[in-house]
């Protein structure tokens, strides 16, 4: 059998296995849930804090299996296939619904083409640097626009109270296989920043898949995508980036 078990514990014994099993067991018993020690295996699912009243706390979780082994779900990653360019849908946009949606595509081998008004991620940077340094702002390419959308220079915070529409572990299982910290598979409302550069990690390493011959991006550079006639741009841009691919 299986239950969840949450254990409250101070800063100081985090590290401090022996002690988390004692306090698992403990909760066990609490349950009326006979059991024998050889026989529990404890599975490590999220960790938050409580600072309230000024006492620090952490909270741990654990998916606790008795007389049963984990069955590996939580290791799942989807398979992305080299696209033979058969088939190809184009993407308009290459924030994190983009990408996703390109990442998606690929599981069933088909093309995507992402078409972004503003800069890849490395001349995205130089862009929002003349900005912040010299005040010249590039109206195509800045915070808002540009590979990876607007939280590619954010602080990477990653929070959602959506737990019905989809796979959330799937998700950060994504961003930890592209270089985000494993940390982030278990702490409440991860940050997954780099520590030497003020891009978000995940979405960084997402937009590198262009690199690994993964999808094509197209990027709408100089054209005003605004207004009644963005229809008309973007399907003419998009015409453009498909002939210089036939």
């Amino acid at each position: 059998m299986t239950t969840d078990i949450s254990v409250t514990i101070k800063p100081a014994d985090e590290k401090n296995q022996a002690l988390i099993n004692a306090e698992i067991f403990k909760s066990l018993d609490k349950k009326g849930i006979s059991f024998k020690k050889e026989d529990v295996t404890s599975v490590f699912i999220k960790k938050s804090i409580d600072a309230r009243h000024g006492q620090i706390k952490i909270l741990l979780r654990y998916k606790v299996y008795i007389g049963e082994k984990p069955n590996g779900d939580g290791e799942f990653l989807p398979v992305w296939k080299k696209a033979d360019g058969k088939h190809k849908v184009v993407i308009v946009g290459s924030g994190p619904a983009g990408l996703y949606a390109a990442f998606r595509l690929l599981e069933d081998g088909i093309k995507p083409i992402l078409v972004e008004r503003g800069s890849c991620t490395d001349e995205r940077k130089g862009d929002i640097t003349n900005l912040e340094e010299e005040g010249k702002l590039n109206a195509q390419s800045n915070f808002c626009f540009g590979e990876g959308g607007a939280g590619t220079f954010s602080d990477g915070k990653l929070y959602t109270r959506s737990n019905k529409r989809g796979d959330i572990g799937k998700i950060y299982r994504i961003f930890v296989e592209f270089g985000a910290p494993e940390r982030i598979m278990t702490d409440a409302h991860p940050h997954i920043v780099l520590t030497n550069g003020p891009y978000n990690t995940g979405f960084t390493c997402l937009s590198a898949g262009n690199a690994l011959g993964y999808y094509e991006v197209g990027f709408i550079q100089k054209k005003e995508i605004s207004g009644s006639e963005s229809v008309k741009r973007i399907r003419k841009a998009v015409n453009e980036i498909l002939n210089t691919m036939r």
